[in-house]
């Protein structure tokens, strides 16, 4: 049972339309389970703050997200658009 649970729970995240890297992680969870969520839902707004996180950037090819093939999760985080980032820890007072 606690298998299952955590098959919806990694399901519903799948399901969670959220930009930034949430995506590409979502991505490698449902190349790693074998029944994942039958669609990931990728955010269609147009937002600039995202543009430059990581590279390669994640793109829709005949309604389908190439899975990246780069060591890790496959991408290269932008150490410089991180220096640049506003940023909060949760429970900072």
């Amino acid at each position: 049972m606690e298998i299952n649970s955590g098959i919806l729970a990694i399901n519903a995240l799948i399901e969670a339309m959220i930009l930034s890297m949430v995506t590409l992680f979502a991505l490698h969870l449902m190349a790693a389970i074998p029944n994942p969520a039958p669609y990931l839902e990728y955010s269609i707004e147009h937002v600039e703050w995202i543009k430059g996180l990581f590279e390669p950037a994640l793109t829709i090819e005949n309604g389908k997200i190439p899975f990246p093939d780069g060591p890790g999760w496959g991408v290269q985080v932008n150490r410089s658009w991180l220096e640049k980032a506003a940023y909060q820890i949760s429970g900072d007072k």
